[in-house]
């Protein structure tokens, strides 16, 4: 077994072309094409609803928390938060990582804790269909 220090060693050993050609490519992957396509989406429709609500609330702040405010509904189909969390809407939050085996009270405790209600995270959480039909929501309201 290698320590640090020999690897480096031996690596200096080794031809910087040979190290470019046969060894690097192999240090990365190619992302997924539905990845990319979903960062793709979220960039478009992220600048699309700041298009969208900049020119329907002019004062920066108002429209931020415009924004915010309907993807929350949007998330809760429409239900104020105070009636409670949609089972819709705690599966949204499920997809990321820390909350993929939580129960619906840490998520609820969270969201009523910690929440920013901040767009871009809500956003991200979105598939790329789910956030063509966002748009459509915030078009008809």
């Amino acid at each position: 077994m290698c320590d640090i220090d020999s690897l480096r060693i031996l690596m200096k050993k080794i031809p910087f072309d040979i190290i470019r050609e046969h060894i690097a490519p192999y240090t990365y992957l190619k992302q997924p094409a539905c990845l990319l396509r979903d960062i793709e989406s979220y960039v478009d429709i992220r600048e699309r609803l700041l298009d969208l609500y900049s020119s329907m609330y002019p004062n920066i702040n108002k429209y931020h928390d415009w924004l915010s405010n309907d993807i929350c509904r949007f998330f809760n189909e429409n239900i104020p938060i105070n009636h409670g969390y949609t089972n819709n809407n705690l599966r949204k939050w499920r997809r990321l990582f820390v909350f993929h085996d939580k129960s619906d009270h840490v998520i609820i405790d969270y969201l009523s804790r910690y929440s920013s209600r901040e767009f871009r995270v809500y956003l991200g959480i979105l598939t790329p269909f789910e956030r063509e039909e966002f748009i459509e929501f915030c078009i008809t309201i």
